[in-house]
């Protein structure tokens, strides 16, 4: 019987996900699902239009007549809510989910310790840890994710040679809260990497998302010294002003937010900075938007992810007076997204006339386009182009956004220069 997967939210979302398509194929709940089509939603209760996303999804795959299972973070903030709203679908924890490999698979497999492949991307996720103790107050990411749990190094190290082994190119390390990686085991993301950077030469390694308080200068030492970092870095700032930094409870000011991107940009001069920015937090005034605003400036941002802010029953900030109108969040959100763009398209003037080593991730006739280790997007013409291959390429042009290039070298040879 045909299995759907659909995936809401984060890249450990997706990775979950994975493991969920690939217990399945083992031999998942043989026979036990007969009859029609199953869906599987992941779902995500990071904002209230992520929770509406996933009932109306699940909603309509119940009209089509299709068997629906609901699992991920709404099912744990609010799954007797969902038992009434969606009376047709069953219910599973995540981690329920993915223990209820039937005996006789588990005899033949082992326990699933790992994804093999990554369905859909070129680049496979890899999650090394999963939840969150830094109880920001808005972020209802603690409470359905639980206390931060590493997975062994062992575990991670096998499943990244299996994706090499597979033909994947780049690996992208994904996290909860990334950075506190081995806080709960006495090791660290430092030393992981170190020991993944020892592995097989080459490979391409990413990081996803990493706090500013995570980010410590024997991370960046040791990320500098290898030539496997894909030097971008995503460090959510949230908000450029203190007295709203406070009140989300991050635990960092805006000046030392731009002493750390200064010392990421001299030790990495390639190296480009994507963020998130929260706007409409309760009792942000307009000051408090500007000095957002004057940060973006300084940094240089590739890319600013815009989030309007959404009550999360549950957390601190619920409670906070001040709520800011919806019109003038929406509005703030529009004008961060303008002053962004402006700041992005001035940014990647700069690397014009420079030659990258990128990821083909797809072929359309002879133009190919992937992202750059740095990633910066790239078109390029490509007559014999394929996906999955590392091209150098030289940045040429600028149109909407994207670079245009044209090949230096590809191959191999790519991969060895870098």
């Amino acid at each position: 019987m045909k299995t759907l997967f659909f995936t809401f939210g984060c890249k450990v979302n997706q990775y979950d996900t994975q493991m969920l398509r690939e217990a399945f194929a083992a031999g998942y709940i043989p026979g036990a699902v007969a009859g029609p089509e199953l869906a599987v939603v992941n779902t995500c209760c990071v904002t209230a239009r992520a929770e509406n996303d996933c009932l109306k999804l699940a909603r309509k795959l119940l009209r089509q007549g299709k068997k629906v299972w609901i699992t991920g973070c709404l099912v744990k903030k609010e799954g007797e809510k969902l038992r009434q709203l969606l009376p047709g679908a069953s219910l599973y924890e995540r981690d329920f989910l993915l223990m209820f490999l039937p005996a006789c698979v588990l005899e033949r497999t082992g326990p699933l310790k790992g994804i093999s492949y990554f369905a859909g991307h070129v680049r496979a996720f890899v999650k090394v840890q999963e939840g969150c103790e830094n109880r920001c107050s808005y972020c209802i990411v603690p409470l359905v994710r639980g206390a931060s749990r590493s997975r062994p190094e062992a575990e991670i190290l096998r499943e990244i040679e299996t994706l090499a082994d597979n033909g994947y190119r780049e690996i992208v390390l994904t996290g909860t809260d990334l950075g506190s990686y081995g806080k709960d085991t006495g090791t660290s993301l430092a030393g992981l990497l170190q020991r993944i950077f020892r592995g097989r030469r080459g490979l391409r390694i990413r990081l996803s998302s990493l706090e500013l308080i995570r980010v410590s200068p024997e991370l960046l030492s040791i990320l500098k010294e290898s030539e496997s970092f894909c030097p971008h870095f995503h460090i959510p700032l949230q908000s450029g002003s203190d007295r709203v930094l406070r009140l989300m409870a991050r635990r960092y000011t805006a000046g030392q937010y731009l002493k750390a991107v200064a010392q990421i940009k001299k030790l990495f001069p390639e190296a480009t900075i994507t963020t998130d920015c929260l706007v409409g937090f309760p009792g942000e005034a307009e000051s408090d938007f500007q000095l957002t605003c004057q940060v973006v400036e300084k940094v240089g941002f590739l890319k600013v992810h815009v989030f309007p802010y959404s009550v999360r029953p549950g957390t601190a900030a619920a409670f906070f007076p001040g709520k800011v109108p919806l019109k003038v969040i929406k509005e703030r959100k529009s004008r961060l997204l303008a002053l962004a763009e402006a700041v992005s398209a001035q940014e990647k003037k700069s690397f014009l006339g420079t030659q990258q080593d990128l990821l083909t991730e797809k072929i359309n006739g002879a133009v190919a386009s992937g992202h750059t280790g740095n990633y910066l997007p790239v078109r390029f013409t490509w007559q014999a182009g394929r996906v999955n291959e590392v091209v150098r390429v030289s940045l040429t042009g600028l149109t909407r956004g994207c670079f245009e290039g044209t090949i230096a070298f590809s191959g191999s040879a790519a991969a060895a220069h870098h």
